[in-house]
């Protein structure tokens, strides 16, 4: 799709072990987040009503393994607001990640007719690549 990485680039913390590259990782750090509170119910209630599918790709598994995306990013949200569940759209974690990929780039992507057809598009020209 031709993501890129911007900003500035960070040395690496890596060692030398038996002539072989690896990169330390697993140190515990101390973080302290805002995060916008989301309603699990009307989540749930939507997942139900669509079978647990992504509704782009059609994925499922086992009634998990998919996500609640806000059409309306719910960080543009001031205060409580009333969310309804025809402002979610459930996705698989692959959509749901290029969902977001989308929303960057335009607002346009609030809408669910753009989002979807559009990640169709990238579907079909990925699956269309890796054959």
């Amino acid at each position: 799709i031709g993501f890129e990485v911007s900003g500035k680039r960070k040395r690496l913390n890596t060692k030398l072990v038996d002539d072989e590259l690896h990169a330390l990782e697993g140190k515990l750090t101390e973080a302290t987040v805002l995060r916008h509170k989301r309603n699990k119910k009307v989540v749930a209630l939507v997942k139900e009503n669509v079978g647990y599918k992504c509704e782009v790709c059609g994925f499922y598994y086992d009634n998990r393994i998919v996500e609640a995306h806000h059409l309306f990013p719910v960080a543009k949200l001031v205060g409580e607001t009333p969310v309804k569940p025809e402002n979610l759209i459930i996705l698989c974690p692959n959509c749901h990640s290029i969902a977001h990929y989308l929303l960057r780039q335009s607002s346009k992507y609030e809408k669910r007719n753009n989002l979807t057809e559009e990640i169709k598009k990238i579907n079909k020209s990925i699956n269309y690549k890796n054959q």
